[in-house]
């Protein structure tokens, strides 16, 4: 936490496709974002704009660009450790061509104050669809 109603995330995000014709695609992105937010009814409602740099490499082909997005979404206690997040998101990586609108519900489970688990189900306009899961840690 920054300040009452701010949050600030570095994230890191590697992944991978199936492997197709021989060929898996491999795609790696830092991103720095301020989530601003409010606690309204039981329910946290957000945006969250952000910056960072991917990396993409398939096959002998490889590429990077700097992006930027913006997404918006509302998080829903389930229970007090556990919280459900349906929200959409904007990219554009500035290098490459064409711009991404991704949907998805994410789920965050907290294990302790510090550490938490999560896992992300998503979708985008290109129709590729993905699943992540991680761990998270508050500072």
């Amino acid at each position: 936490p920054m300040e009452p109603g701010f949050d600030f995330s570095l994230s890191y995000d590697w992944a991978r496709s199936n492997e197709y014709g021989g060929v898996r695609a491999r795609q790696e992105t830092a991103t720095a974002s301020v989530t601003a937010f409010t606690d309204y009814n039981g329910m946290r409602p957000f945006i969250e704009p952000g910056v960072g740099w991917t990396w993409a490499k398939a096959g002998p082909g490889k590429s990077d660009s700097f992006l930027w997005f913006v997404g918006t979404g509302v998080e829903f206690q389930v229970m007090r450790p556990w919280v459900v997040t349906p929200y959409v998101q904007f990219t554009d990586p500035t290098a490459y061509h064409g711009t991404t609108w991704s949907f998805g519900v994410k789920s965050a489970y907290r294990l302790t104050k510090s550490w938490g688990l999560n896992v992300d189900l998503s979708t985008n306009d290109d129709q590729v669809s993905g699943f992540t899961a991680g761990v998270n840690y508050h500072f």
